[in-house]
C-alpha cells in the first residue's frame, strides 16, 4: 500500500489540502473505497505507509555510513539521503498540510514515534550499548524530535534553510556525550 499511500501525499500536496473525502482519495489512487478501509482504517491512515517508509530508508541509510563519520554526521547524511518529497518545497507543503488539521497531526507525530526506537537501535549499534539503555532511549527520541523539528523549521524559516543544516544545528545542541559510547560499557 506504499504506492497508495504516496499518492494520496501527492494529491494532498498538488492541491494544497487534505479535504477529500475517502471516495476521492480511493479514485485518486485506483483502489475502491471498500479497499481504502480494508488498507487504512481511517483518512489520516493513509500517510503512514510513506512515512513508515522514509524512517525505513534513513535506518538502511545510517547503516550504510562509514563509522569513521561521527554518529552526527552519519545522522545528517542519512536523514539528507532518505527524504521522500523532492524537491523540499513540496516536503514543506506537505508538513504544512499535515499540521493543519489535529487528526493528520495526530497520526504525522504517532507515526514519527516509531522513528525513535530505529534511531535509538541505530545509535545504539554504533556505540555497542543495549538499544534500550537510557542512553540509547534518549538519544532515539531526541533524534526523532530533533528531525521532525528541523523540518517544520525549515518550512517556517523566511529564506527557507535547509532542513538538513537545522538538523545538524540540532544535534550540535545535544552535544557529544549524547553520542559518545559511555566508559562502563
Amino acid at each position: 500500500m506504499l504506492a497508495a499511500s504516496q499518492g494520496a501525499i501527492r494529491l494532498f500536496i498538488d492541491s494544497d489540502s487534505t479535504e477529500f473525502t475517502v471516495k476521492e482519495i480511493a479514485e485518486h489512487i485506483g483502489i475502491s473505497e471498500r479497499s481504502f478501509y480494508r488498507y487504512f482504517p481511517t483518512k489520516e491512515e493513509v500517510i503512514k505507509p510513506a512515512v513508515i517508509e522514509a524512517m525505513r530508508r534513513g535506518a538502511a541509510a545510517m547503516a550504510q555510513r562509514p563509522t569513521t563519520e561521527t554518529i552526527q554526521e552519519s545522522i545528517v547524511a542519512a536523514f539528507t539521503e532518505s527524504w521522500f518529497v523532492v524537491p523540499i518545497e513540496r516536503g514543506w507543503k506537505m508538513f504544512r498540510i499535515l499540521n493543519a488539521t489535529d487528526s493528520f497531526r495526530a497520526v504525522w507525530l504517532q507515526t514519527t514515534r516509531s522513528a525513535e526506537r530505529q534511531w535509538a537501535a541505530l545509535i545504539a549499534q554504533r556505540l555497542g550499548i543495549e538499544a534500550d539503555s537510557r542512553q540509547a532511549t534518549i538519544a532515539g527520541a531526541s533524534v526523532a524530535a530533533a528531525a521532525r523539528l528541523s523540518l517544520e523549521s525549515s518550512n517556517n524559516q523566511k529564506d527557507h534553510e535547509n532542513a538538513s543544516k537545522i538538523l545538524a544545528d540540532y544535534l550540535r545542541l545535544l552535544g557529544p556525550q549524547l553520542f559518545t559510547r559511555p566508559r562502563h560499557a
